[in-house]
């Protein structure tokens, strides 16, 4: 992941849809269900397709978007779902051991909602109910705003 810093193409999605795509196919063909980028200096920053946040010492975590990562609208909904089930939000950076000790780890998008990851690597993750509690809170949102629970 190029770890952009600011400026008139800081942040746009388009501009890393191909190496994410490759970076996903690199993945694949590796036996890997997707990939995971982390920054030049091994900051872990977002999936190719997801953002990415975890539950660490009572809180939810995820990369701050100083990263260069996505401002995605799944993303940004975390802080509401979070704080409808009682938990704060934090962005920072965070070495990828950070996320490997992490009590759950999910990743976030449109198409995702909310999906556990359980295996990063080689690497069990932990699994628990936060994900689903996100899930849930995830659906009373979309409901409030289109009427309707998600199909």
């Amino acid at each position: 992941h190029p770890g952009a810093s600011e400026g008139p193409l800081y942040g746009i999605k388009w501009l890393s849809y191909a190496p994410n795509m490759a970076s996903s196919d690199l993945a694949r063909a590796e036996g890997f269900d997707d990939a995971l980028l982390l920054s030049r200096d091994g900051w872990v920053l977002e999936g190719p397709t997801f953002c990415l946040a975890w539950l660490a010492g009572g809180r939810i975590e995820t990369p701050e978007l100083g990263l260069g990562i996505l401002a995605s609208i799944t993303r940004s909904t975390l802080f509401t779902t979070a704080a409808a089930i009682g938990l704060d939000v934090v962005e920072g950076r965070w070495p990828l051991e950070r996320v490997l000790a992490a009590d759950e780890v999910f990743g976030l998008s449109t198409t995702k909602e909310v999906a556990r990851i359980t295996v990063i690597g080689t690497d069990p993750v932990r699994s628990g109910p936060v994900a689903g509690r996100l899930l849930s809170a995830f659906y009373d949102l979309v409901e409030r705003e289109i009427g309707r629970r998600p199909a």
